[in-house]
């Protein structure tokens, strides 16, 4: 199968890069990619309700021949903080293997995308490669890196906002939302807006004990950036309580509730929580099994 790669460095946290990069956006949204490269055009066929792509969904590249487009049918296979996987969809006529994978060095995020084909196989698809497909794929590739870099520059300058995957014994607490109205009932991470002149880790620490009444201990990052409604980004970081907090209430919120990997999916989580839930499953399930085998 013919390989085509290419690899830029965004100057950019790795978890901004891939929040850049599973955008539902098509192509028309980012105007400096697409005028320079038109035969890039996308059109996302999403699975979910959230911002962000994610297992399942499609995506649909119009790729030019001629005076008209042929329409390639990709599918998400796997999405993760590190890589995004895609295949043609189920019926192609062709297949082929999409990878964009993330590295975090002391520069940027590395982001580097290879695409392996297979049509009619053997020489043939290596003189269409040559003749054909490789300047429309490179052209392709070279209109998503402007897109992800407009897009990091949009994530980077956005208002924060900050939430709590609090962690206790494998599991992890969801808030349910008493108001507005129009998001009573659903479940959120507790957290909430960065205040000038204060870090994200301090304005976690503090929403905590306005929210919960409870002292964290806050750890990394977890996740990518996860683009709100209002233009605004959300920040998710694992914490923890601290040995001496009291528990936490729900001091402005309907009910509280302590959620394994397995009862995420119990709750009416918000939009952008959801787009968080493979990460958090990803942990608490990493979490369970380490503790397992720690009592073993």
């Amino acid at each position: 199968m013919p390989l085509l790669r290419t690899s830029a460095l965004i100057e950019a946290e790795p978890s901004t890069v891939v929040a850049a990069l599973r955008l539902r956006l098509d192509s028309s949204d980012a105007p400096a990619a697409t005028e320079a490269t038109p035969d890039s055009a996308a059109r996302i066929e999403t699975m979910g309700t959230g911002q962000l792509l994610g297992v399942g969904d499609r995506v649909v590249y119009g790729i030019p021949f001629g005076r008209t487009r042929i329409p390639v049918r990709t599918r998400l296979t796997s999405v993760d903080s590190g890589e995004l996987r895609a295949t043609a969809v189920a019926g192609s006529p062709w297949r082929l293997d999409h990878r964009i994978t993330v590295t975090e060095t002391r520069a940027g995020t590395l982001l580097t995308e290879s695409l392996r084909w297979y049509w009619f196989g053997g020489l043939l698809d290596e003189i269409l490669g040559a003749l054909f497909i490789r300047r429309i794929v490179l052209r392709m590739f070279a209109a998503r890196e402007a897109s992800i870099r407009a897009a990091v520059q949009r994530l980077r300058a956005a208002p924060a906002v900050v939430g709590a995957a609090l962690v206790r014994a494998e599991t992890v607490l969801a808030a349910q939302r008493a108001r507005p109205e129009t998001l009573a009932g659903r479940w959120e991470l507790p957290g909430g807006a960065v205040e000038t002149a204060e870090t994200e880790q301090n304005a976690l620490v503090r929403e905590c004990v306005e929210e919960l009444g409870a002292q964290v201990r806050v750890g990394p990052r977890i996740g990518p950036d996860l683009p709100l409604p209002d233009g605004r980004v959300l920040r998710i970081y694992l914490a923890m309580l601290d040995p001496a907090s009291d528990e936490p209430q729900a001091r402005e919120h309907r009910e509280l509730r302590w959620l394994s990997a397995e009862q995420l999916d119990e709750v009416d989580w918000l939009p952008a929580d959801l787009d968080l839930l493979p990460d958090l499953r990803w942990f608490l399930t990493a979490s369970a099994e380490n503790s397992a085998n720690q009592r073993r």
